[in-house]
């Protein structure tokens, strides 16, 4: 079964390149610099910290991106140690800057922006609906850019859906005996 899956991600990072376009990459560029470091994330976090009848929730969303960056970023990629798939193509395929971390499992970009909209999906949810389209071109545009193979991206949006639901119940089990 994990032969069959590797050869799935090989032929999704090897088929890519095909439907690379100039106008596209420009695109997906922009994409995934939204997700570098959550940017996107923190920066719609401002106005719900804010607003006083939103600020529940922007804690919420912080609390989140935490719990997925300490088990994404800090543990999951160092215990799976799986190179990225631009580590293993030449130079001149490389369409965006080899990225700081050399572990690609899962990804961080998605794993924090199905954290946000899982949350928002809870708390907000006419929110969530944009938060979706912008997370799922952030995870697509990882694969296209050949920064990530397709599983780091789908583990990646499982773990941050599960993130954002850990979050919600911890924060409505912090307002249920705390604030009551």
């Amino acid at each position: 079964m994990f032969n069959t899956i590797k050869d799935i991600d090989e032929y999704i990072i090897e088929s890519m390149p095909k439907i690379h376009k100039p106008w596209l990459i420009k695109i997906m560029r922009f994409f995934t610099m939204l997700g570098n470091q959550g940017k996107v994330w923190f920066a719609l976090c401002i106005p719900l910290l804010i607003i006083k009848s939103t600020r529940f929730t922007g804690i919420t969303v912080l609390l989140a991106m935490l719990i997925t960056c300490i088990t994404g970023e800090g543990i999951i990629k160092h215990l799976v140690c799986r190179i990225r798939p631009c580590s293993n193509i030449e130079e001149d395929r490389h369409v965006v800057k080899k990225p700081m971390t050399i572990y690609s499992f899962p990804s961080g970009h998605s794993a924090s922006s199905f954290t946000v909209f899982t949350v928002l999906a809870f708390k907000m949810w006419p929110l969530a609906i944009p938060v979706l389209f912008m997370g799922l071109c952030i995870a697509f545009s990882r694969v296209y850019l050949l920064v990530h193979y397709l599983t780091d991206v789908v583990v990646g949006i499982v773990l941050g859906v599960m993130c954002g639901v850990l979050s919600v119940q911890i924060m409505q089990y912090i307002a249920l005996h705390f604030f009551g």
